[in-house]
Formats: C-alpha cells, sequence, structure tokens
C-alpha cells in the first residue's frame, strides 16, 4: 500500500460494514462501506447510504460525489461504468477493480486490498 492512512469506499449491500458482500455496481449499489485504514490496518468502519442508486440518470458521477464528501482515496470492488469512470478520475479518487466472478465480504475484498492483490484501474 502506498500510503499509510487512507479512507477507501467499498460499494456494498445493506446494511453495509465488513460482513456486508461487495456490489460490484458502483453507481447503483445500495450503500458504500467506508473503510479508514492506518498502519495497514483498518482503524474504522461506516457506511454511507447511496442515495444516487434510484437515480433516472447520472447514478454513477452522484455516487463519486458522496464518496468523495466521505473523504475516499480509493474506490476498490465495483465495475464502474463510464460516466463514474470520468468523475473518479477527475476527483484524483483511485480504482480497484473485482479480481474474480466470486462473491466477496467487504473485510476479504479489503484484505486484498491490504495484500495488494486487486487491479489497480485507469
Amino acid at each position: 500500500m502506498t500510503q499509510n492512512s487512507m479512507k477507501i469506499a467499498v460499494p456494498s449491500t445493506l446494511p453495509g460494514g465488513l460482513e456486508s458482500n461487495v456490489e460490484t455496481r458502483f453507481g447503483r449499489c445500495e450503500c458504500f462501506t467506508i473503510v479508514e485504514i492506518s498502519d495497514s490496518k483498518i482503524a474504522s468502519v461506516t457506511v454511507k447510504e447511496n442515495g444516487a442508486r434510484n437515480a433516472m440518470g447520472g447514478a454513477g458521477p452522484a455516487a463519486v460525489a458522496s464518496v468523495s464528501e466521505q473523504g475516499a482515496q480509493a474506490v476498490i470492488g465495483a465495475d464502474y461504468g463510464p460516466n463514474a469512470l470520468r468523475a473518479l478520475q477527475q476527483a484524483g479518487i483511485i480504482m480497484y477493480g473485482y479480481p474474480s466472478p466470486k462473491t466477496y465480504s467487504v473485510k476479504e475484498m479489503v484484505t486484498l486490498f491490504l495484500d495488494e492483490k486487486l487491479p489497480k484501474l485507469g
């Protein structure tokens, strides 16, 4: 990992948190589990419901605004649509992909991130 401390946003199913499943649809996920990493360990976890998930259009950029407001410096474990991809790049948020078709919990995905086993995108 490149930073000593950072916040990562993981698109998740409700109710969110470390035991929830990762939701691969970034802009339409139910919520984001925001995981703060410090010294390569999980320091805190918060959940932010994704208000953009039912938007008629523009869900990806609206979801980016939401994770940006939470201070996320990276997002992990999703398929990003083209609008979300551009918005994430413009916001300077680092993107990591989903490693395989398996279903992962947020905790498993964060562990893969910490072990540097997720593909970096963009």
